[in-house]
């Protein structure tokens, strides 16, 4: 159907929805509302409504007669199931009830399916996923079944569980916490103005914005009652779609509500009055962020750096960085790595994985856990009012995780479910060839880049007692960074980390474990097979010697942006995509260490395979025209305004700036290095971006890769 439309067809269709009658603006953020009509005046005020009026939408969603099934076949390594069930509109009084029972189904780990599939290892993982629409939606159940297990097995315990709801009502219990999980999920995201600004016109889309503060009041009236008689009326098998054909003698229609009057329905209705305080604004520039900031050490080491601050519903914004390990020390635990951070989060030893997920519902508290090797992060969001009760419990989460065996196999069978489903797609096979080309170390150095046979081998070897051991002898509070932003009291939290921290010392000495460009690899174009796969995916890259603090960074983050970084309007997003049709997305970008001479170039593309060639020599015939026709005025001048802008928007983020703070910590910095990088970057002349790609931009050094259906 796309290859068969029209240009026509692409202008009527534009003409007929793009218009001022058919459009919803939602200012979000520090705006005042004369100030933000002003501004939607401005820009749209001129618009004018066409003469031909929009078309109204007959279609009638029918009941569904009888089960349905459908079943594919295609290249991969990981098997999946599917259900599917119509359900009412998002504006329907019931939808909440689907809702909820999307979140007591599909959580983890007191979800049903996550109990009954998951834990019984009948599949790696569960998801349910409920679609809010204007019209008559659906609610997808989902599984994931490793090749060495039985589809039919888990289909059927599937279906057993979703349509068993009558043999096995919805527990209050069940109920209570799938309603904090949504308030608190409803109200980090009210946090937020972006995430708040989509909502908003999300819920337009569905009726009218104010819905977005109905549904949630629908929601919190939801009785165990109500959720039972949804599962009755939509969970049974004439409702279902699934990945196969299951018949039945009789038909029995379900019956889904059209859409209410919404303005009938809302005319009456007045919302609580406990929507988020409006949280305090500070000039993102890096001289008034550090002004603001206490930075210092706390008594066991780890760097502090407080930036208190009044924010939106009181939010409070934690980056906790713990660096553990050398070089060595770390050599014997590469298996264990990559499943540390997460098995911190899967309970305490005064808590199981449940009761922890519940303490942090009612918390009102979202943690997140990452890392690489030597490094744990923590990525916390709270409130304040709830910081005393928190803190301790982080704590514990830190100190004294509870290494469940049972656990680590679910998150074991989880990972190899993904390697494995990996392992054919074109994006992670070229992506994991080159960075194993641009990390050339020993098998046992711990910044190999190992085979998806060997992460599967590694996965496979973990056990829970070495992740103890890691934990106990290498994991403490003396290296790392602690950052908190937002609505908290400097003498609290310092003594609530203090209790933390303090006497937390590992038995091994962390030493950071250098990071160095590998200039030594030769250039050259790699190609990969991925059968089955139509589109091709290339990725592209070298290192250099250079540091984020090297003036010539400055001009390469230009002529980056220039090159690749700015999307659409880019050379090759503009060469490639709109001038030649040839890609579906393409970018680069450039990154450099902080602390060590590296900083690496990366370019990625997606196209069709039979165009794949054609797209690689005009990346690098680009690449050529930068080196021998340089950047324009107009260009230098764009990129600067593109990325100081950029900037500044991400220091307005509260969510961002902890991460930022702690990263100049590590630097042994603080955010005054900003404002010198945006100053060389504003001082820029053509000739110096110019320069900088031709000396470090080699094409002779571009490490290519290319994977997907390609022609033998």
């Amino acid at each position: 159907d796309i290859l068969r439309t029209s240009i026509d067809d692409l202008r009527d269709f534009y003409r007929l929805f793009y218009r001022p009658d058919n459009i919803m603006l939602v200012l979000a953020g520090n705006v005042e509302p004369d100030v933000g009509c002003r501004i939607a005046e401005k820009h749209f005020g001129a618009l004018t409504i066409p003469d031909t009026p929009l078309k109204s939408i007959n279609t009638v969603e029918p009941a569904q007669d009888g089960e349905r099934a459908v079943v594919l076949r295609r290249a991969g390594n990981t098997q999946w199931i599917q259900a599917a069930y119509h359900v009412p509109p998002a504006a329907h009084e019931q939808f909440a009830a689907i809702e909820l029972l999307a979140i007591l189904f599909g959580s983890e780990p007191s979800g049903r399916l996550h109990q009954q599939l998951v834990v019984p290892q009948l599949a790696s993982r569960t998801s349910v996923s409920p679609m809010a629409l204007h019209d008559p939606g659906l609610l997808f159940f989902s599984a994931q079944v490793p090749l060495d297990k039985s589809l039919d097995a888990a289909r059927d315990r599937l279906l057993e569980v979703i349509e068993g709801v009558a043999d096995n009502p919805v527990s209050e219990l069940e109920l209570q916490r799938a309603k904090n999980q949504f308030l608190k999920d409803h109200e980090l995201r009210a946090d937020n103005s972006t995430s708040l600004a989509i909502e908003l016109s999300e819920w337009a889309a569905q009726g009218d914005w104010r819905l977005y503060f109905w549904f949630r009041d629908a929601v919190r009236r939801q009785t165990v009652e109500d959720c039972n008689a949804a599962a009755a009326a939509y969970l049974q098998t004439p409702n279902r779609t699934l990945g196969c054909f299951l018949p039945t003698d009789t038909s029995q229609p379900v019956h889904v509500p059209v859409a209410p009057d919404v303005a009938e329905m809302l005319s009456s209705y007045v919302g609580h009055s406990d929507e988020p305080a409006l949280g305090e604004v500070i000039d993102p520039t890096p001289e008034s962020i550090e002004s603001r900031v206490e930075r210092g050490r706390l008594s066991g080491g780890l760097h502090k750096i407080w930036l208190p601050k009044r924010t939106r519903g009181g939010a409070v914004h934690l980056r906790i960085n713990l660096r553990y390990g050398n070089e060595q020390s770390l050599r014997h635990y590469v298996a264990a790595l990559p499943f540390l951070p997460e098995m911190l989060l899967r309970g305490t030893m005064d808590l199981d994985y449940q009761q922890l997920e519940d303490r942090l519902d009612d918390l009102r508290t979202e943690i997140r856990a990452s890392g690489t090797t030597g490094l744990v992060s923590l990525s916390v969001v709270t409130k304040s009012r709830h910081l005393r009760e928190l803190m301790p419990l982080l704590g514990s989460v830190l100190r004294t995780p509870r290494f469940d065996a049972d656990e680590l196999q679910i998150l074991r069978r989880q990972a190899i479910s993904s390697i494995e489903a990996s392992a054919t797609e074109p994006g992670p096979v070229a992506s994991l060839a080159l960075r194993r080309c641009l990390a050339p170390f020993p098998s046992d150095d711990p910044r190999y880049v190992p085979t998806l046979e060997e992460r599967i081998e590694r996965a496979q070897s973990v056990t829970v007692e070495e992740l103890a051991q890691l934990h106990a002898n290498q994991l403490g509070g003396v290296c790392g960074e602690c950052a908190v932003l937002g609505d908290f009291d400097v003498h609290e939290m310092e003594r609530a980390c203090q209790n933390i921290f303090d006497d937390w010392e590992p038995d091994v000495a962390y030493e950071r474990i250098p990071v160095t460009a590998q200039t030594q690899v030769a250039g050259g174009r790699h190609q990969i097979r991925t059968p089955g796969k139509p589109n091709a995916v290339i990725y592209g890259g070298l290192h250099v010697r250079i540091r984020d603090d090297d003036p010539e960074y400055s001009a390469l983050l230009v002529g980056n942006y220039i090159l690749g970084g700015s999307a659409l309007s880019s050379r090759l997003g503009n060469r490639v995509r709109q001038q030649e049709g040839l890609s579906y997305g393409i970018g680069s970008s450039w990154h450099a260490h902080p602390i060590d001479q590296r900083a690496n170039f990366t370019l990625y593309a997606i196209t069709n395979a039979e165009n794949h060639q054609r797209l690689v020599d005009i990346v690098l015939e680009e690449i050529e025209l930068l080196h021998s026709e340089g950047i324009t005025n107009d260009e230098l001048a764009a990129a600067q305004q593109g990325l100081l802008e950029g900037a500044q928007l991400e220091r307005s983020q509260d969510h961002q700036l902890p991460n930022l703070l702690a990263g100049t910590a590590f630097a042994g910095r603080d955010m005054r290095y900003y404002a010198t990088l945006e100053n060389q970057i504003s001082q820029l002349t053509v000739e110096h971006v110019t320069q900088s790609l031709r000396r470090h931009l080699d094409l002779q050094r571009l490490v290519m890769w290319t994977a997907g259906d390609l022609p033998s």
